[in-house]
């Protein structure tokens, strides 16, 4: 199910099997990263996404941060990548 969106990115929730949730982050139409937790899993800890974008529609450096929270809300942000790649 797409749960956000703009011109370069698409995130996504999907279950997995009987009792794993997942995100999956897409940048220009392909698959950039994953991350799959339990409903337990998640309502410890959440889940957390960081991972260079790699299409053409968002500047190069550019790091996509998706955060399933604890409480159900999901918060994602794109900023320049802070550990000195490219």
């Amino acid at each position: 199910m797409l749960v956000a969106a703009d011109d370069a990115v698409q995130i996504y929730a999907a279950r997995r099997g009987g009792s794993r949730y997942c995100l999956v982050v897409a940048d220009a139409g392909v698959q950039v990263a994953s991350a799959c937790g339990t409903a337990r899993e998640i309502g410890e800890t959440g889940l957390l996404i960081e991972r260079p974008l790699v299409g053409d529609l968002v500047p190069r450096g550019t790091q996509i941060v998706v955060e399933w929270l604890p409480s159900g809300a999901l918060i994602w942000r794109t900023s320049p990548l802070t550990d000195g790649r490219p």
